[in-house]
Order: structure tokens, then sequence, then C-alpha cells
């Protein structure tokens, strides 16, 4: 019985370095220094900075200008071309390329460190965000403070004050935090009228302890309405989406299997791909995953990501060597006709991927 087939939705195509040409070395370096964006060079090279150097001179090169890292498409190439298993062409010579931008990086990040600091000038400690933070919302605290010292003849605007500073949400916690102590204090007066509050506030009658009650109480629900101002304002958190080289670093597979004269794909191809064929050479077990999603395949650790359940199966193989075969060569119909012929039953696969996985190939249909 045919599979039933489920309306495939528009994707995007893929893009960065997970879609650079593969065919030749020359068109994967342009695509590399024209169409990929500096941000993800970026990140490319500080990661194969970790990788290789010692924590010193990384110290020193994080130091660089930003533009050290992202002018650095070259590199890049180098990197990925190597993982991808590919040679060289003869003239290139990756080896001088990488001496040469880690001595200009060292450079650069000694160039920038006597900048900041002089050779015999100590060495003066910067404010954290935090602090800077912390300062601001102390002040403005104070601010109210001088406010409810004169709470009979203030018109005090907390709402839009913290609007016109342009206040984070803290601010406005710690008002409410601040100011909901003293409000229950007043609260406790008015309703219990234990000794000591009835001597603290003796210099105010009751009609006046309960207006001051209300001032306080008046701060707190303006800021209690700033807060769900900003809640209902802010911007939905777009989700980081990582490189194909970031996602696949840390995937288990089998390279090559000698006994099925098998070789695994890079598995940087699989991110954004939307179907992946797997073999499992140790319990012969075939998998085909397929993806519906806009973005493809993600890949979480050793997990395979955002495959579609109903379409994606998995079979043991009685005689795996044909169907191998067909998997390598063929269409995807094809492929669903050969695995429909199959006598073993289908199941769902578990998405994981391990050291006796080998990748087959990857498709975008």
């Amino acid at each position: 019985m045919a599979k039933k087939t489920k309306k495939v939705n528009s994707r995007q195509r893929k893009t960065g370095i997970g879609a650079a040409p593969t065919d030749s070395f020359h068109k994967f370096n342009d695509y590399i220094r024209m169409d990929v964006d500096k941000k993800e060079i970026s990140q490319v090279v500080k990661a194969w900075i970790k990788e290789t150097q010692t924590k010193a001179d990384q110290k020193t090169i994080f130091s660089g200008p930003a533009w050290m890292f992202e002018n650095a498409p070259h590199i890049v190439t180098n990197i990925v071309w190597a993982k991808l298993g590919f040679d060289y062409p003869s003239n290139w010579n990756s080896e001088k390329a990488y001496a040469r931008y880690i001595s200009e990086a060292k450079r650069w990040g000694l160039i920038k460190i006597e900048e900041r600091v002089g050779k015999d000038e100590p060495l003066v400690a910067s404010r954290s965000p935090s602090e800077i933070a912390a300062e601001k919302c102390s002040d403005f605290i104070a601010g109210i403070e001088a406010e409810v010292d004169n709470w009979k003849n203030s018109e005090a605007c907390i709402y839009s004050d913290l609007q016109s500073a342009g206040s984070p949400v803290s601010t406005a916690h710690k008002i409410v935090a601040y100011y909901k102590p003293q409000c229950a204090e007043v609260e406790e007066l008015i309703n219990d009228k234990p000794e000591d509050l009835v001597e603290a506030y003796s210099h105010m009658s009751r009609p006046e302890q309960k207006k001051y009650g209300k001032f306080l109480q008046s701060i707190i629900d303006a800021a209690d309405r700033y807060l769900s101002s900003k809640k209902a304002t802010r911007k939905p958190r777009t989700p980081v989406v990582k490189s194909a080289l970031k996602q696949s670093g840390k995937v288990q597979y089998e390279v090559e299997n000698k006994e099925f004269q098998l070789t695994s794909i890079n598995p940087m191809l699989i991110p954004g791909s939307s179907r992946l064929l797997v073999f499992n050479t140790k319990y012969k077990f075939i998998a085909e995953y397929v993806s519906h999603r806009p973005n493809g395949f993600e890949i979480k650790g050793t997990t395979l990501q955002g495959y579609d359940i109903e379409q994606s199966r998995a079979t043991a193989l009685r005689k795996p060597t044909e169907f191998l075969k067909s998997c390598l060569k063929k269409t995807v119909k094809q492929i669903d006709k050969d695995w429909n012929d199959l006598t073993t039953k289908s199941s769902v696969p578990n998405g994981r991927l391990n050291k006796n996985t080998i990748l087959l190939r990857v498709m975008d249909k």
C-alpha cells in the first residue's frame, strides 16, 4: 500500500555556509567571500581560534577589533573545506594563510590592548551594565522619595515618569518591592493599631494616615501598570538559529564502513535539508527522515530535530545491499516504491545518530 503523501509547505532556500557550492574550490571560496554574512564568518573564525590557540593567545586575539574576525572569509574557506574532507588545490597554501592570519590577529590585539591601557597607566575598572542600571534605578527611587516627603501637595505621575525615562522593567519591579512593605505597614496601622506603629505615625491624624496609605498604593499601582504596558508591547523573542557548522559539531556517526562499502556524507549538509536517509550498520536498520518545516532539519547534540513523525519511517533490512543502492541513486518516488516492496514492518525512528550510523544521503524534496 502506497504511503500517504503530505502537502509540503513552501520552504526557504538554504542560506549561509550550508548553501555553498562544493563542486569547485574556487566557487566555494567566492561564495564564502561574497554571500556569507559577516556575523557567520566571525562565529566560525572565533570557534576555530578557541579550538586551536592557547588561552593566552586567545586573550590577545579576542582583544582585537571586530573586523579582524568578520573580514576573514579565506580562513572560513580553509576551515570548512577541510571539515568537508576535500583536498585543497595545488596552488593554495592553507598553512601559510592560517599562520599569516594568526600573526596579524595577535598584532592587532596587542595594539588594542596598548590603546586601552597605557604602559604606565593603571587599569581603570569600568562599570558593568548591571551596575549602571542599579544606579539609575536608585536615582529614580530617590526622586520618588522626594515626592513622598511632600505627599500632601504632591502630584506625582510615576507612570509618566517611567515612560519618559524609558525605564527598564527592573526599575518598576524594584519600585514595587520598595514600597509594598511601607504600604503594608500603613495598612496594619489602620486596621490593627499596634502600639509601635501608632507611636511612629502619631504626627498624622487618622484621615491623613488613610490618605498616605492611598498615596503609597498609587505608586505601586503606577509601577504595576507600567509593567503591564511593557509586557503588552514586548516583541516576541526571535529564536537564534545556529549555523550548520555549529549544529553538526557534536554529531556522532560512522565515517566509513568497509563491510557495506559505505561512506557518510558530511553532517553539515543535514541542517536545512528536508529528507535524510541513514543506515545503522550494527542492526542493519534503515531510516528515512522527512521534514516539512520551512527551515528543514536541525541538529541538537546527537539528535535530529524537526522531522515529521507521520512521514518518517524506519525498518530492518534482511538483504541490505540492493536496497542501499536504491537509497543512494534513485529518486524519492522510486525509493518509496522499493520500500513498500519490503516485507519487514516499518516503525517511527527516534532521531538519534550514533557511532554505528552511516549518513547516506540528504535531499531537498
